[in-house]
């Protein structure tokens, strides 16, 4: 078998963009958690959810920590976006259930199901221990909304060259 020597040919505008504050890191959430994504159904988060207030909001997601003691009993915590699904469960207050900041929560991704544009749409199952102590959060803001439209599609930017 061959030995291959990379090269990078790119780095110094790699390295530019990187550190540019317009820069999303999809592995990390603002605050420095790994974000974890749900790959199998039925697959399970449990611990006690807790707003991000130090997210950028250049990649338009809403984001939670979730905090929970590991094997040797210490406290950590992971990262999650929170889809349209996740964010209405946690964060929507209705006469028959409070927001859920501060709560010891599972959730369980149950599976995926298409949209109207072919994409799919994560489904969760969001659960309450109504049996755990709580802690008072403030309140984010939430004013941010989806557009239901999509985007027009942008012009394709070509270079001027010889021939046109």
């Amino acid at each position: 078998m061959v030995a291959r020597d990379w090269q990078a040919v790119n780095k110094k505008q790699v390295d530019k963009a990187a550190l540019s504050d317009r820069f999303i890191h999809k592995g990390t959430c603002g605050c420095g958690f790994t974000i974890h994504t749900f790959r199998r159904p039925g697959e399970q988060l449990e611990g006690r959810i807790r707003p991000c207030y130090n997210h950028d909001r250049a990649d338009r997601a809403h984001c939670a920590h979730i905090h929970y003691l590991n094997n040797v009993g210490v406290e950590v915590a992971i990262a999650i976006r929170l889809s349209k699904i996740l964010w209405e469960a946690i964060d929507k207050e209705t006469n028959d259930k409070p927001k859920l900041w501060g709560q010891w929560i599972r959730i369980t991704y149950i599976g995926s199901e298409s949209t109207q544009f072919g994409h799919a749409r994560k489904i969760y199952l969001v659960e309450v221990d109504k049996g755990s102590i709580t802690e008072n959060f403030e309140a984010i803001d939430t004013h941010a909304t989806k557009h239901l439209k999509p985007r027009k599609p942008k012009a394709i930017k070509r270079p001027a060259g010889k021939g046109r």
